[in-house]
């Protein structure tokens, strides 16, 4: 063969180094900062191959064909060269589409063993502290979502924060008679035309909200009639913080002294102080 053929050009090196810095900086990019800016960086070498390749005479081509016969390089070096482009930044593209794929799985895998971790912990928790950790989610998610000022949502947090504090049948009844339109809709009941009204005005998704507040009040009332439920108490406040999607809870540790074990799931009786303390408490982990 003639060494000739294998002299290397500054063309060459120039479109070497194309390639090299496309393809390992898309790289780069797609796993540190932007998957779609470094996908498409990748993306150019492939177009520019694809399109050395198309552009190539039809005579070359025909040539190509002799060539390989004749086992004579010249001809087919260039589309050699093409041809190794387009495989290395197909191979770099599924490298990193496997390394964002692998990234996302275990951020959404870490994002589930955070939340089993929390509602864990929530385990030694009694029923009345397990819903106001449902309620302070309930608050932050309708100021995140600017409702917090309708009427529909500031009775529901008003008349549940009443809770904590209810002693004995006669002070039960009457509050659980008054119950807010929130409660009942909590319970199943359709929503009026007023709080379709606060959610489509403020785009709030109706089957999420129905899902949150069905989880605060599902964790009072199922067990009201019966015996306290712990487990369905426990699967209703993990539906309120995945129906959320906040990306940050409340912290546990002002709870803690308030627990399942006691008062046959209810807890101590907490003083005024206490659940004031509760109420304000607004530090999230």
């Amino acid at each position: 063969m003639n060494n000739q053929n294998r002299n290397i050009t500054w063309k060459d090196l120039a479109e070497a180094t194309f390639v090299v810095v496309f393809l390992f900086g898309g790289l780069v990019i797609a796993n540190l900062y932007s998957n779609a800016i470094g996908l498409f960086l990748m993306a150019i070498p492939i177009v520019f191959g694809i399109f050395q390749f198309l552009t190539i005479p039809k005579d070359e081509k025909k040539a190509v064909g002799k060539a390989m016969k004749k086992h004579d390089e010249k001809p087919i070096v260039k589309l050699l060269k093409i041809i190794q482009y387009i495989v290395l930044a197909l191979i770099l593209l599924y490298f990193t589409l496997s390394c964002h794929f692998s990234k996302s799985r275990s951020h959404t895998e870490r994002e589930l063993s955070m939340e089993n971790y929390y509602i864990q912990q929530c385990k030694e928790l009694s029923l009345t502290a397990r819903m106001t950790i449902a309620l302070l989610i309930f608050e932050r998610y309708c100021q995140v979502n600017r409702i917090e000022d309708s009427k529909l949502v500031t009775e529901f947090i008003d008349y549940l924060w009443k809770w904590p504090l209810i002693d004995g049948p006669d002070q039960f009844d009457p509050w659980q008679q008054s119950h807010t339109e929130l409660v009942s809709f909590g319970l199943g009941l359709a929503a009026t035309k007023e709080l379709e009204s606060v959610l489509e005005s403020a785009n709030v998704d109706q089957t999420t909200f129905r899902e949150i507040v069905s989880g605060v009040v599902a964790i009072l009332w199922e067990s009201f009639w019966g015996g306290s439920e712990d487990e369905l108490s426990l699967q209703a406040l993990n539906n309120v913080i995945k129906a959320s999607k906040l990306s940050e809870l409340p912290r546990l540790t002002p709870f803690k002294f308030s627990r399942f074990s006691e008062m046959s799931g209810w807890g101590v009786k907490i003083s005024l102080e206490d659940r004031e303390y509760w109420r304000h408490c607004f530090e999230y982990t």
